[in-house]
């Protein structure tokens, strides 16, 4: 089984991104778009990441998912700032966008 690192486990807005489709982490995530003067607002729904989203992530070496034996609450010690979190998910893109670019994914 996959999960959130519990250090990020307690941000419900917490989302990334996975095969060009915005996905919550932690739970679904719900954002008001402001109207423009081309379209009206409206509420977009983030869906919650299903075990396949956190396995491929995982697999892709993102930071924030771990592998686990089971689903046990852990106590949090130690919870990371957002900005901590925002610069692990920068580091990641830079070094997929790196490997992509040296054609190492497909």
């Amino acid at each position: 089984m996959y999960q959130v690192k519990i250090a990020y486990s307690t941000n419900t807005n917490l989302v990334t991104r996975l095969q060009g489709e915005t996905i919550g982490l932690n739970d679904e995530v719900r954002v008001n778009v402001l109207p423009t003067k081309q379209m009206p607002g409206f509420e977009r729904v983030i869906r919650k990441a299903t075990q396949s989203d956190l396995k491929a992530l995982f697999e892709a070496g993102n930071p924030l998912i771990e592998k686990v034996d089971s689903m046990v609450e852990t106590p949090v010690e130690k919870v990371e700032p957002l900005e901590k979190i925002e610069q692990l998910e920068t580091e990641h893109r830079s070094k997929r966008k790196k490997e992509k670019q040296d054609g190492e994914l497909h």
